[in-house]
Parts: C-alpha cells; sequence; structure tokens
C-alpha cells in the first residue's frame, strides 16, 4: 500500500482513528497515465479502447425495430386476425403468435397449430382469450379457440 500510495494511485479518503480502519480511494486517472507505456504489450486492441481520442467500439447488439406485421388479404380471417394481434402488441405477436398457422375453422371453433408443444401449452394457458377476441372482432361466429402441436 505505501507503494500504491507513494506512487499516487491510491490516496487515503479517510484517515484511521479510534478504531475505524482507514478508507482509501483508486486514483485511476494517475494508474492509467502512468501505465499508458505499456499498453502496446497487452495489445492493439487494448491500445485502441484506452485512448481517449478514439471511437469507442461496441459489442452491443441494437433492439430490432418493431416487427414487421403479417401481410393481411382482405378474404383471410387469419390474416385479419394476425394484424389485430400484432397492432396491440407487435413484439408478443412476433414472438408467439406469428408462428401459428390456421388449421381448421368450422362451426364456430377455430383450430391453430403452434410449431411444438411448449408453445401450444403456453399460448394455450396464456393467451387464449386474447386470440378469441381477436376472432370476435372479424368474424363474431368464432366461439372457441384451440390450439394443438404441429409435432
Amino acid at each position: 500500500m505505501a507503494n500504491f500510495r507513494a506512487l499516487g494511485w491510491v490516496t487515503v479518503k479517510r484517515p484511521a482513528a479510534r478504531g475505524r480502519v482507514a478508507v482509501y480511494e483508486i486514483d485511476l486517472k494517475q494508474i492509467m497515465i502512468d501505465t499508458q507505456k505499456v499498453w502496446p504489450i497487452i495489445g492493439p486492441d487494448f491500445q485502441t479502447r484506452m485512448s481517449e481520442d478514439s471511437e469507442p467500439v461496441t459489442n452491443v447488439v441494437p433492439f430490432a425495430a418493431k416487427p414487421v406485421g403479417p401481410e393481411v388479404a382482405a378474404e383471410d380471417v387469419w390474416s385479419q386476425v394476425q394484424s389485430i394481434l400484432h397492432g396491440r402488441d407487435p413484439e408478443l405477436w412476433a414472438s408467439w403468435f406469428r408462428h401459428l398457422s390456421e388449421a381448421e375453422r368450422t362451426g364456430g371453433s377455430v383450430t391453430l397449430v403452434a410449431p411444438s408443444r411448449f408453445m401450444a401449452d403456453y399460448i394455450a394457458q396464456k393467451w387464449t382469450a386474447r386470440l378469441l377476441a381477436a376472432y370476435s372482432r372479424v368474424d363474431p361466429s368464432i366461439r372457441t379457440v384451440r390450439i394443438e402441436a404441429a409435432d
């Protein structure tokens, strides 16, 4: 600690007194100044990142824009339902509803097919009411929605 204090890398923020321990502070700016000559040994990428005049390089993946909605065909009930679902919550539609396909629509009942058992069970448990509400707006005769797995 004495060597670090002598270099100016560590400073005493609050000295020890009456049974209390001392509080130290690291001076990162001084450390950066003193170690600048060895940055090339660490690597050129480190040297580039640490130099103040360089553009910050980031590996952060930006969030995607709102998901693009489905193509709506005027006579296709399922595409109209998908459009309603997308309009209400584009992220939810992109995560769950866009993977569904309509298998059968007869007698006030609709059967939708999900690509996996997990997806079918989850949508049936959490989102059946939302699917039914969207179907009711397009075709008021629909009273039940059933979701099955493709596999």
